[in-house]
């Protein structure tokens, strides 16, 4: 049956293709039946019977498929911890504990796929990504693409979920990394580049453990663990480097990510990594034939928030440790563009010592991010719970209005309408306003 041809509505029959069989011949019918929409309820039903025939075989009832997100929260982005205006900032959404138990019950597919993020209620759809979705360890991190982040006032996004109809991916990861991002590494569960550009090609390394945001990489320095990423590289003349780590130990030179053909300062495309200053250890960060140094100082079992920037228009490179300034020096011209193998966790040529302890979220960017978005997803990735707040979970009620009338009678004001659809509604509130509009 095509979509509304033949459809009778008085008496609720659609009509299709007539066939003619002699009476001694004996029928047999195929069908497939599937109707998706929300005017329709999910208690209807549907009779397939054939006109004619004295006796059936066979006379099913298909149930009608409610096609809808039952569930929502809304999710407040506080404006205190936004440290400028922001566009397409990539906000991530951490839900855990009894806040999670409260929406697993009403996410239909294993894989969170029916979970969506949406500007404004009932309204439009955000890129997402999620890095996990579980039910045994009750988590769920989700990155969501802001288009427009406010620092003056808060920002309201809802979480949609509960649609039954929904079990393959909603997500649109490449679109949420759009804005600059050359690879993004979450290492939860792979080593994938969620831009889609640039998967790791090859490594080793002691597996996943518990991480800054989700999980993270176990490197074992003693190990010479490492993950090769390609040889790509990234043009123009600004550039940032960024990873969650935290140290299990120290080493006089230990590497974070690098890009390099060598140990000599002119091998160097780009390396971001840990250099012995005495008896304290710091960032160092390499551009091609320069390195600079930082000064605060690291200790184990801490995760710090790792940058290194290069700002061309400004002659400068920068280190930044979590939401601080730590160092700079002059530097200029255009990226190194070649071959080089880019690792993350140890030297690319392996001249350098392996890194030993966790890597999160490592991520390559070809523009010199501002100190207000690294401070931004400092405060939104060390802190998840003071950076937005969640509100309660609530029935995303379904109803479609046909018509409504208001009569005046009298004193009073007679109202009438009538909808086409109701889905888990149990009732109307009605307002009156003193003023048009």
């Amino acid at each position: 049956i095509t979509p509304n041809a033949g459809i009778d509505e008085a008496n609720g029959q659609a009509g299709g293709t007539a066939l003619d069989f002699d009476g001694s011949d004996e029928v047999e019918l195929e069908y497939s039946l599937r109707i998706l929409g929300e005017d329709v309820l999910n208690n209807d039903t549907i009779q397939l019977r054939v006109k004619g025939l004295d006796t059936y075989t066979n006379t099913p009832t298909i149930t009608v498929e409610d096609c809808t997100f039952h569930r929502y929260r809304k999710i407040t982005i506080e404006s205190s911890q936004v440290e400028a205006d922001l566009t397409d900032f990539p906000v991530m959404i951490k839900i855990t504990g009894t806040d999670f138990q409260g929406i697993e019950d009403d996410v239909t597919d294993a894989d969170g796929d029916d979970i969506i993020f949406r500007p404004y209620l009932k309204v439009g759809q955000l890129d997402h990504e999620i890095e996990v979705y579980d039910e045994d360890n009750d988590i769920l991190v989700a990155w969501v693409r802001i288009p427009s982040l406010s620092s003056s006032s808060d920002t309201d996004i809802y979480m949609y979920y509960g649609n039954a109809c929904i079990s393959s991916s909603t997500q649109d990861a490449p679109g949420v990394w759009s804005n600059g991002y050359e690879a993004v590494y979450h290492l939860h569960d792979d080593w994938n580049d969620s831009t889609g550009s640039h998967n790791a090609t090859g490594g080793q390394t002691q597996g996943y453990v518990s991480g800054q945001i989700a999980n993270g990489v176990d490197f074992e320095g003693g190990s010479s663990d490492y993950i090769d990423i390609g040889t790509w590289s990234v043009s123009g003349d600004e550039l940032t480097l960024q990873a969650w780590v935290q140290y299990e130990s120290f080493a006089d030179t230990q590497t974070i990510l690098d890009k390099s053909s060598g140990t000599s300062a002119n091998n160097y495309v780009w390396n971001l990594s840990t250099d012995r200053a005495g008896s304290n250890y710091r960032a160092r960060y390499y551009m091609p034939s320069s390195v600079l140094f930082g000064s605060a100082t690291f200790s184990t079992t801490t995760w710090y928030m790792v940058v290194g920037k290069y700002d061309g228009t400004a002659s400068r490179k920068y280190i930044r440790i979590d939401n601080a300034a730590d160092n700079d020096s002059a530097q200029s011209g255009n990226l190194t563009e070649n071959t080089n193998q880019v690792r993350i966790g140890d030297h690319a040529t392996g001249g350098d010592q392996p890194f030993d302890g966790v890597i999160d979220e490592v991520r390559i960017s070809s523009t010199a991010r501002s100190n207000a978005w690294l401070n931004t997803e400092y405060n939104n990735h060390s802190n998840p719970a003071t950076f937005f707040t969640l509100g309660p979970e609530t029935p995303a009620t379904a109803v479609k209005l046909l018509r409504f009338e208001a009569r005046g009678d009298g004193d009073d004001v007679s109202v009438e309408w009538e909808t086409a659809h109701e889905i888990g509604n149990m009732g109307f509130y009605l307002y009156r306003s003193e003023y048009p509009g």
